[in-house]
């Protein structure tokens, strides 16, 4: 029953890698659009941060529907298997979700800073 963890974890690794690796190159592209065009910057990235908190939600309600499945197999489940296919969910459920709060409370910080700096 490792495997399904070490998908989960190198599926994350991966977009982790990804968002790390392009964060310097986005951070100047968005510093060079701001010296030329503060408002059309603005717009997009308003646009942008709309689509990412949208998302932050149904992903949000994703990760709760895998802790209450992996709650109902450790409770219910009965065999062995299920019951630690239920207490996997339950883990990467509850860590995922704590993250992604985490973040779109940030995301809505950002999109807020942005609608009062327009």
């Amino acid at each position: 029953m490792l495997w399904p963890i070490l998908i989960f974890a190198l599926i994350q690794v991966g977009v982790a890698a990804s968002v790390g690796l392009r964060t310097d190159g986005r951070v100047a592209r968005l510093e060079a659009e701001l010296a030329r065009d503060p408002a059309k910057l603005r717009a997009d990235e308003h646009a942008r941060v709309t689509t990412v908190n949208r998302a932050f939600a149904a992903t949000e309600g994703v990760w709760i529907a895998l802790w209450l499945t992996g709650a109902g197999l450790a409770l219910f489940g009965g065999r062995a298997t299920l019951f630690a296919t239920g207490l996997g969910l339950l883990v990467e459920a509850s860590a995922m979700l704590t993250l992604d709060l985490a973040a779109h409370r940030r995301s809505r910080a950002y999109a807020e800073a942005i609608e009062r700096s327009g």
